[in-house]
């Protein structure tokens, strides 16, 4: 039944009324109200609940301060006792948020109401991850308060022009938001006035580590990057205008991804980011053709022979001029969480996968339309662990087989073909697992 109150209620007996059990079995009594008991409100450190629209608090919002000790809050499709416990609305689209446990580090709430157009968190002294997701009508968020604010993501919040406060928050490290067309212009004003030296409050806390950002563009990345030196992490998702990534400054940087990025074809500055160890890219066509050509540059195979791993969402990225200086890398895999579309290897890119002699884990990861794999895997001479998960076209084994090096053969979701003979490869040497279960 679809739970509409939350309410508290008195135990009436001492034992076993502060465990999560003993809601749940109140809320029996009547199919549309959760019923906790007042010492499990007093002591629950976690609460999450999504997709419940007319969950609110039975006789009204006298209890929600009682929250004293709840550190993580989840609400997620849940507009009526959201406004509760994080605030009404005012006329002016300002939002109070004193209902707010004091106690929080971990707040994620999503949409936000319809008429929000401020969201300023005050007495959150303690909190240390803020995620706001979908306000369609939200254009300023303060965050001077949130002094030990630590990750803060912002996504769907496409009026959005005001975010204030970034630059107090000390111990930022994480930041993950998702741009629109005035706040890019909002931030690249002020990144002119920090670079010409007219302002000298910086944009972004110095603690900065790790950016994720979506629907950049070209005019604003280059100074945006250009004072984050010590970050490094960069992801650049979802910014279908972009055409090219200025990384320069980013000397720290350790670990670059790229996803969903159609027009993207040239990134200046890549050979002094020679602490990259980590690339992935995702449906990102024209990067294949810009690695080869990075290659001939200059101090560019000092970065690429530094790589550790390599995440690509299909092959085109294997080229020779670019694999022969990859003579580190470790790791390799194709596909991602969101599938792939990958169908076979070409001969030039088997070629180019011969090249990898350091490669220790190969994995094939969502590609429904693979039909075989590479041939080429016994010169592998390093491999020691291959993976196939989510590849139901694989029917065989590569008819060469692999390299004596090979010690752990991982298959997960595929066909029943090429389980049948992944299950006849298992030996004293190499281990065999299908559906996370050992067949040796």
């Amino acid at each position: 039944p679809q739970i509409k109150f939350l309410s508290v209620i008195q135990p009436r007996e001492t034992e076993g009324t502060s465990s999560l059990a003993s809601a749940v079995m109140t809320s029996a009594q009547d199919e549309h109200e959760l019923k906790l008991p007042y010492n499990l409100l007093c002591s629950l450190k976690v609460l999450w609940i999504q997709q419940s629209l007319d969950l609110k608090f039975f006789g009204g919002n006298r209890h929600s301060t009682r929250f004293t000790s709840l550190t993580q809050l989840f609400l997620h499709g849940c507009p009526k006792l959201l406004s509760i416990l994080v605030g009404e609305t005012k006329d002016d689209g300002t939002m109070e948020v004193g209902l707010l446990p004091p106690s929080l580090e971990d707040l994620s709430i999503g949409p936000l109401p319809e008429n929000l157009q401020s969201f300023t968190p005050e007495g959150l002294l303690y909190l240390k991850k803020l995620r706001l997701s979908y306000g369609p009508c939200l254009k300023s968020v303060q965050l001077h308060s949130c002094t030990a604010l630590e990750e803060l993501d912002i996504m769907g919040c496409v009026q959005l022009t005001v975010l204030e406060g970034l630059q107090f928050l000390s111990s930022l490290r994480s930041l993950k938001m998702e741009m629109n067309s005035e706040l890019s212009c909002a931030w690249d004003l002020k990144l002119q006035e920090q670079e010409q030296g007219g302002n000298q409050i910086q944009l972004f806390p110095r603690s900065l580590d790790k950016l994720e950002i979506t629907a950049v563009t070209d005019w604003v990345q280059s100074r945006l990057l250009s004072c984050l030196p010590a970050m490094t992490k960069l992801a650049v998702q979802r910014s279908p205008e972009l055409t090219s990534l200025q990384l320069a400054c980013c000397t720290a940087l350790k670990v670059l991804e790229i996803g969903d990025c159609d027009l993207l074809a040239s990134i200046e500055g890549l050979q002094f980011c020679r602490n990259l160890t980590s690339l992935k890219v995702f449906n990102s066509p024209g990067l294949s053709s810009c690695f080869q050509l990075l290659s001939d540059q200059q101090g560019v195979c000092e970065v690429w022979s530094g790589l550790k791993t390599l995440v690509a969402s299909d092959a085109s990225i294997l080229s020779r001029p670019f694999c022969k200086q990859l003579t580190s890398l470790r790791r390799l895999q194709f596909g991602s969480a969101y599938g792939a579309s990958l169908v076979n290897l070409t001969d030039e890119q088997e070629r180019a996968l011969q090249l990898l002699t350091s490669l220790q884990e190969l994995q094939f990861l969502r590609c429904p339309n693979l039909l075989s794999l590479p041939a080429s895997l016994y010169s592998l001479t390093s491999l020691g662990t291959l993976s196939i998960v989510h590849c139901r076209s694989i029917t065989r084994l590569p008819d060469m087989g692999f390299a004596p090096s090979l010690s752990n053969l991982e298959v997960a979701y595929c066909s029943e073909e090429l389980g049948m003979e992944c299950r006849i490869a298992a030996t004293e040497k190499l281990r065999v697992t299908i559906d996370y279960v050992d067949v040796n």
